[in-house]
């Protein structure tokens, strides 16, 4: 009963169902433990009547059986009773009686075991056996040894009727065979049941058959050969037995295929206690007084009753058999001359049959299947009514989930409805347009106070005094941040040992700035700084510049020069864009730097220098290698310290320091003072990708200090280049307020174009109208401008259309469609604005991640 304790997830602990469960859940757990119930409680009661009325009728087929075992054996004494009178009509000779029993052999009758005559002078008289090997006259026995007729002579037993027959008990004959040929005489034995009749003369008839034969016929009616045999019954051992008047089991039946003349009751007082053995039957055995059914049965018989008891006496419990059934039912004999039928002995059936177990295990096998198939059914059922009766509900739960996972809120409108759920629907529509009215006045506040709070006076001191502070001072290398500092670290170690640098990094990230950085820090600051661009000069006078030459080195050389080797003797040369050099320009600088030693042009001497060398580059030197375009031994002897400068985009914290530097650079040029920038250009310089770098920013900011009227730079003041840009200047609010506002309520003021943003044209579109299905960059199919939305910035504008024909879009595709090394987090952040506006459906989570369009509906 721990289903109503709480210990299943559908149950909670109050003893009702859990909150979070399924109306199936639910309807599973009510219905399904009742129907539980009733199922085990019909079995149950069906069982009990299926029991009683087969108790019932085993009942009635042991009452048959006995009823007509004994009916079988009556049948057959009546039979040799009717022989004997036969015999004793006749004539009192051997040979007649000789030829009687060859007839009856031949006619296939039941022969017995032994025909004796006694005359009545008790002197004449003669005794024939048979068996086997034929008819034998044997020795006359005394008549005191055949008990029937001692008893009548003596005068122990009333005189005999003509025409009456007495029976006897069962006893042990012996007999001695007539010797034969080279034998000596044989003795032998049998169990018999002797008849008595007197003859015509005053002499007396003996008729003796096997105990044997009435065993067989018991043997038979308990076999699969019985003439009441129907059915296959269980295989637990059944068996009858004859008993007497006195209570003394005489013999039991056998098996037909193991039947031998052996009488035995080792069947019939198995589990009992008593007496075995009386005098001429040694297997017959006599229970104790104990055994109160047993003793019951014996008196009921005596009385002439047949009936059945459920007895636990000698129970067989290693078989699981509690009781069993023990029919009885007497075995009465009809002696004739007149005389009523006398109860002669009783018969008992013992059935121990273990069926009502084993229909008990079917019943319960049934009902666990029956079980099993009613929950299937159930189930099945309830699934399909709970998934009829939940999919408004589900239906209005996806609508509302898609309204959050979106951003779009609209009214929400159901296909399948009933009235609960069309009340609910209409409560959340309720809720949403009065969540949608105070959204847009949220957000037209919300766009009115970010619009003046952009325009304010950014404080930049404020920000780069809350910048942690540094832990190497080097004046070249402005910022903050593990990543500059990480860079001032290289500078400062760089300096202190005298090898050769190379510096990476992108065009304008400082390389010049941190090769005199670590010329000043180092030993040789005293000493010339010479800085080369190899980029700039061509082969022929780059290697003058680098070596110089003597007089007359070549026509126009009138004069000797000193080459930019000789110029820095002692201090620095500083060679940028290394990558540029000629082959010819690689193989001279290996030399001169493996030796620090060179030829000037048109001289016979070698000039020695003592000179520290650093190279720059802003290419992948080893793909050049691998291109061809480089050497890679002059490569290694360049590389023996390494410093790597920092593009801007990866420490756009130091954004506000680099540009205030810049502002207060830039005023002497400007003839302005105390310039600032507003927080919408600040945000407009941290959303930009600056892909000219540290450069960039400088121009940038030089610019807008000499345009700029006044000494506050706004965004709009900003000249950047489009391809950089990497979000709008103003928050999303301010972007999506023109679709969704309501059409009563004034509009809102637009938002302030950007520099790099084309000016709407009159259909209200944010590029220019390329023509009719003409082909914009990257090959992507261009809209006409007015079938654009409204609000779009350059990049959404290029990409919308292929987004319309193609039905979606993943955030990689947006990058390679607009090009210029866009960023992840800019595509990621154009694409979101294209969800909350409700004109793109994010599906999927992750890598897997798409974005579907949402097309307009008809007349909308």
């Amino acid at each position: 009963m721990r289903i109503f304790r709480g210990s299943l997830p559908f149950w909670g602990r109050s003893g009702g169902f859990r909150e979070g469960s399924r109306v199936r859940n639910k309807l599973l757990m009510a219905l399904i433990p009742p129907i539980i119930l009733v199922l085990l409680a019909t079995g149950y009661i069906t069982y009990s009547f299926s029991r009683n009325y087969l108790n019932t009728a085993l009942q009635r087929v042991a009452r048959v059986q006995s009823r007509a075992m004994a009916h079988a054996v009556e049948e057959y004494l009546r039979e040799r009773k009717r022989d004997l009178l036969f015999i004793a009509h006749g004539p009192a000779s051997t040979e007649a009686i000789r030829e009687t029993m060859a007839r009856a052999q031949r006619a296939g009758m039941p022969t017995p075991r032994e025909v004796g005559y006694f005359g009545p002078d008790q002197q004449q008289g003669f005794l024939l056996l048979m068996n086997d090997e034929g008819v034998f006259e044997v020795d006359v026995p005394p008549a005191s040894s055949i008990q029937l007729l001692a008893d009548v002579r003596s005068g122990g037993a009333a005189p005999l009727e003509p025409g009456e027959v007495r029976i006897g008990s069962v006893e042990t004959a012996e007999y001695t065979l007539p010797a034969q040929a080279n034998e000596e005489p044989k003795t032998v034995q049998a169990q018999v049941v002797r008849l008595l009749t007197r003859g015509a003369d005053g002499g007396y008839f003996v008729l003796s058959m096997d105990a044997a034969s009435v065993r067989d016929i018991l043997s038979v009616y308990t076999s699969p050969k019985s003439p009441l045999w129907a059915y296959p019954r269980t295989p637990e051992v059944r068996y009858a037995f004859l008993f007497d008047t006195r209570g003394w089991m005489l013999f039991q039946s056998e098996e037909t295929e193991q039947a031998s003349p052996e009488m035995g009751t080792y069947l019939a007082r198995a589990g009992l206690s008593g007496t075995l053995g009386r005098p001429g039957l040694p297997a017959a055995f006599r229970p104790g007084a104990a055994y109160g059914d047993y003793w019951r049965m014996v008196d009921e018989v005596g009385q002439g009753k047949h009936d059945l008891i459920v007895s636990r006496e000698g129970a067989d419990l290693s078989q699981y058999i509690n009781d069993y059934y023990l029919s009885y039912s007497p075995v009465r004999f009809l002696p004739g001359g007149g005389k009523p039928a006398q109860i002669y002995c009783g018969l008992a059936y013992v059935d121990r049959t273990r069926m009502t177990l084993n229909a008990g295990y079917k019943q319960v096998d049934i009902i666990f299947l029956v079980t099993l198939s009613t929950i299937l059914l159930i189930s099945i059922i309830i699934f399909f009514i709970s998934r009829r009766l939940t999919r408004p509900i589900i239906e209005l739960s996806r609508e509302v989930n898609t309204i959050q996972e979106t951003g779009l809120i609209r009214p929400i409108e159901l296909k399948f409805r009933d009235y609960e759920t069309g009340g609910l629907t209409e409560a959340i529509n309720n809720l949403i347009s009065t969540v949608q009215r105070q959204m847009d006045e949220i957000r037209h506040m919300d766009l009115t106070i970010q619009t003046a709070s952009l325009k304010e006076r950014a404080e930049l001191e404020s920000i780069i005094k809350a910048a942690a502070a540094q832990e190497v001072e080097i004046a070249e290398i402005v910022g903050f941040g593990p990543q500059v500092e990480r860079l001032k670290a290289d500078i400062a170690k760089a300096a202190q040992v005298d090898a050769d640098v190379l510096i990476t990094g992108e065009t304008g990230t400082g390389k010049q700035l941190a090769a005199e950085a670590v010329h000043r820090l180092s030993w040789r600051s005293a000493k010339p700084f010479v800085s080369i661009n190899c980029g700039a000069l061509d082969e022929n006078l780059l290697l003058d510049t680098l070596f110089g030459h003597v007089r007359g080195a070549y026509t126009e050389a009138k004069a000797e020069r000193k080459g930019a080797f000789q110029e820095a003797d002692g201090g620095t040369l500083f060679l940028d864009e290394i990558q540029t050099a000629s082959p010819k320009v690689q193989q001279a600088l290996l030399r001169a730097i493996a030796m620090r030693r060179f030829r000037p042009l048109g001289s016979d001497k070698e000039v020695d220098v003592d000179v520290r060398l650093i190279a720059a580059t802003n290419v992948d030197l080893r793909q050049e290698i691998d291109e061809g375009g480089f050497r890679q031994d002059l490569y290694y002897r360049l590389k023996v310290l390494t410093i790597e400068t920092i593009p801007l985009r990866q420490q756009k914290s130091n954004i506000p320091v680099l540009a205030d530097r810049f502002l207060k650079q830039a005023e002497p040029v400007s003839g302005k003072k105390d310039l600032g920038l507003s927080k919408g250009a600040l945000e407009n310089l941290m959303a930009y990708d600056w892909p000219g770098n540290i450069r960039e920013l400088q121009n940038c900011m030089t610019m807008a200090a000499v345009m700029v009227e006044g000494n506050l730079i706004q965004a709009s003041d900003l000249r950047l280049d489009d391809n950089g840009r990497q979000g709008p200047a103003l928050p999303l609010v301010a972007a999506r307020a023109p679709t969704q506002r309501a059409p009563e309520e004034p509009r809102l003021p637009e938002e302030p174009r950007q520099p790099w943003e084309p000016r709407p044209s009159k259909g209200g579109s944010m590029v220019d109208k390329p023509g009719e299905g003409s082909v914009s960059e990257g090959g992507v199919l261009a809209a006409p401008a007015e079938d654009l939305p409204m609000g779009l910035n350059p990049r959404q504008a290029k990409v919308y259309p292929f987004i319309l024909q193609e039905g979606g879009v993943t955030r990689n595709r947006y990058q390679e469609i607009v090009g210029g090394n866009l960023s992840a987090r800019t595509a990621n952040y154009d694409l979101g604005e294209l969800v909350l506006r409700g004109l793109l459906i994010k599906v999927g989570r992750g890598p897997s991640t798409r974005y579907e369009a949402r097309r307009p509906k008809a007349g909308g």
